[in-house]
């Protein structure tokens, strides 16, 4: 019976295939076990070639769909960040996943396109906001963690959607890992040696540009949030990667800035960035693309108080423009969002903070 299946099947080439997942999950056409390793190297060359350069309109009614599931998500009456991501190399998530490969993709059910699953964004954002910032804190009940992330009693109050490729803006490579000292690792008791042939298995990364969609309640607490967790998400990606083999340099991504949520999933407009015009003694302060944690908050008292003070005297003196001083103001008070979305009293208590969001508000 099987061989009655398999028979028609043979005419299949890798070169016809439309549905990348599809192949992954079931498409390996030698049953010798003698030729399975060659079978499975081939396969990977020939879905690169088929997939290597993609077109806006492949695969057939991707692109459409890919516009749908945007406005669909700003018109659902939450609070919606939607973020563009684009990968400074490769990437590669769900590589454990089951296939006849024995390493896999991430990838689509309906279109079959590399996808970035909610999950691992998710879990990716939560470790990070465990690992680095003080507060967050995963056995909390009542901390921002829970709140936003959820736990076994209750959902979480962001939602992260699966992210989508850009349509065309997406490629794969072939890649290969060599594992030595097979027999050994596999549980044999002969003990690894020099002279054990090392052997390469072939894998699929991808590149490209993805669509990131966050939502959060239509309250509030759910915007903050929602803020919060777009700047975590950012230093995520471009500080500790997505996805398997991160340690190797894959899953480091690029994100465009992001503007600030809305309620109605239009984009409001984005704080404007510190520019290179404003006084070099900010520097202190203001060190480019860095967002500060509780105790770097704490570390940086005494020159954050200082370029406070200097920043009122020098506007209030003409020596800086009001829209430099405005510019700085928000520049550091950008820095703190996660800290001041999740835990407001502790960072409007700072001796600070009242100069600084007057000068942010001019």
């Amino acid at each position: 019976m099987t061989q009655t299946l398999r028979d028609p099947l043979r005419s299949v080439r890798p070169e016809d295939v439309t549905h990348l997942g599809l192949a992954l999950a079931r498409y390996l056409p030698a049953a010798d076990p003698a030729q399975k390793n060659a079978a499975k190297d081939a396969l990977v060359t020939a879905l690169v070639n088929r997939f290597g350069n993609t077109r806006a309109d492949h695969p057939a009614g991707y692109q459409a769909s890919h516009a749908r599931w945007q406005r669909a998500a700003t018109a659902s009456g939450r609070h919606v960040q939607v973020l563009t991501v684009t990968t400074r190399g490769r990437t590669v998530v769900g590589l454990g996943t089951g296939s006849p490969l024995e390493n896999s993709l991430s990838t689509h059910h309906t279109y079959g396109v590399p996808v970035l699953p909610g999950s691992a964004l998710k879990g990716l954002t939560a470790t990070f906001a465990a690992r680095h910032y003080e507060g967050w804190d995963r056995a909390r009940p009542d901390g921002p963690f829970r709140r936003v992330f959820g736990w076994t009693e209750e959902a979480g109050l962001v939602t992260f959607q699966d992210a989508l490729p850009v349509p065309g803006k997406w490629h794969l490579h072939r890649e290969v890992m060599t594992v030595h000292h097979q027999a050994y690792y596999g549980g044999s008791d002969v003990p690894p040696a020099d002279w054990d042939e090392p052997v390469p298995v072939p894998f699929l990364s991808v590149s490209g540009t993805f669509t990131v969609i966050l939502s959060a309640p239509p309250d509030d607490e759910g915007r903050d949030a929602l803020r919060a967790v777009t700047e975590l998400l950012t230093r995520a990606l471009a500080e500790e990667g997505l996805g398997a083999k991160t340690s190797s340099g894959f899953g480091r991504f690029e994100v465009q800035s992001p503007t600030t949520p809305s309620d109605t999933g239009s984009p409001a407009p984005a704080a404007p960035q510190v520019t290179a015009t404003l006084p070099s003694w900010l520097s202190v302060v203001l060190a480019p693309n860095a967002r500060w944690t509780l105790q770097d908050l704490r570390n940086r008292q005494s020159r954050i108080w200082q370029a406070a003070s200097r920043l009122a005297t020098e506007a209030e003196q003409g020596i800086l423009a009001p829209a430099q001083a405005r510019q700085a103001a928000q520049g550091i008070l950008q820095k703190f969002l996660p800290l001041q979305n999740i835990e407001p009293k502790e960072f409007r208590k700072l001796p600070w903070h009242a100069t600084l969001q007057a000068l942010a508000e001019t």
